[in-house]
């Protein structure tokens, strides 16, 4: 659970994020975006591992993330 503080913080600092965020290309967005994924792809089993303890719920229902990510295609 966060509290208000922190969400208030969270919102702040995204605001402050977006015009640069804003001033990037479609491909320079892109391949950011594609970087984050090939992380969270890399430490699959270990967030399918967190989210299991988190959410109470079998490790199974908690790793199908990696087979739902067909769009975009890669370039």
């Amino acid at each position: 659970m966060h509290t208000a503080a922190e969400l208030a913080r969270a919102v702040t600092a995204a605001r402050a994020a977006q015009p640069a965020w804003a001033a990037l290309t479609h491909a320079e967005r892109s391949a950011i975006l594609h970087r984050a994924a090939d992380e969270i792809d890399a430490h699959a089993e270990e967030l399918a591992q967190i989210v299991a303890r988190e959410q109470g719920k079998p490790l199974g229902w908690s790793s199908g993330r990696k087979a739902s990510r067909p769009w975009p295609p890669r370039r």
